[in-house]
């Protein structure tokens, strides 16, 4: 079992804010969620207008793969995430990781190392929210291609 620390929440998601997004119709705030597994995967999600919204997608079609799947790993209160982007076209695939401190219902990111290899401290804190549907996690083609754990 990889979550060995019992202050991350697997029982929904986190979101990683409230952000306004420029639609036909105006301004819009969306959730950015990220759901954490037992068995170590993550998932970033893009962006979703609401909580109602996720659930039907989600509901719709549990094996879609949305978002950056990885993985990630736990040593006391710190989370150490790696996930795999696509930047330009879904043929270049970019490594990125985030280390951050877990707290009751939160998780404060402090450092991140993006695809120049270049570190940058930060300081973004993401939300619990309970939530009882989460994407399939078997869809982490990430934890299972053998180049992609090195």
């Amino acid at each position: 079992e990889v979550n060995s620390n019992s202050s991350l929440r697997l029982d929904g998601f986190y979101n990683a804010g409230y952000r306004k997004i420029y639609t036909n119709t105006g301004y819009i705030d969306f959730i950015y969620p990220i759901f954490f597994y037992k068995d170590g995967s993550v998932i970033f999600m893009g962006a979703t207008k609401d909580t109602s919204q996720l659930r039907k997608n989600i509901s719709e079609n549990p094996k879609a793969i949305w978002g950056y799947w990885g993985n990630y790993q736990i040593s006391n209160d710190t989370i150490n995430i790696e996930t795999i982007a696509s930047y330009g076209g879904s043929f270049h695939h970019e490594r990125h990781f985030k280390l951050g401190l877990i707290k009751k219902d939160s998780i404060c990111f402090f450092q991140d190392l993006d695809r120049n290899g270049s570190i940058k401290e930060m300081s973004e804190t993401v939300q619990f929210l309970s939530f009882n549907i989460k994407p399939d996690s078997t869809e982490n083609w990430i934890r299972y291609k053998r180049k992609n754990n090195k």
